[in-house]
C-alpha cells in the first residue's frame, strides 16, 4: 500500500510502502517482478514515494517517513539494474 512503482524493460519495480505492522509500519524494500524476483534494501523507509526509470537506473524520491518531527522524505535513492546496487 502507498508504494512507488515503475516499469523497466520486462520488469515492474516496486519500492517502499506500508507493511501494516505496528512496530515497523513503513517498508524499505525494493522488489522486481518478472519470472525471477530480486530484492534490494533501500536506505530510507518511506511510503507514497515516486519512482521513475532513466537508462539503467531506477530512482525513488520523496514520500513520507512516518516520523512526527520529519514526516516528509527529502531523500532520493537510485538503483542500478546492471550492477544490482
Amino acid at each position: 500500500m502507498a508504494a512507488a512503482a515503475t516499469k523497466y524493460r520486462y520488469y515492474i519495480w516496486v519500492a517502499g510502502g506500508m507493511t501494516g505492522e505496528k512496530k515497523r509500519p513503513l517498508c524499505s524494500v525494493v522488489e522486481c517482478y518478472n519470472s525471477n524476483t530480486n530484492e534490494s534494501s533501500m536506505q530510507t523507509a518511506r511510503m507514497a514515494a515516486a519512482a521513475t526509470k532513466y537508462r539503467d537506473y531506477i530512482s525513488v524520491a520523496g514520500g513520507m517517513t512516518g516520523e512526527k518531527k520529519r514526516p516528509l522524505c527529502s531523500v532520493v535513492e537510485c538503483y542500478n539494474s546492471n550492477t544490482n546496487e
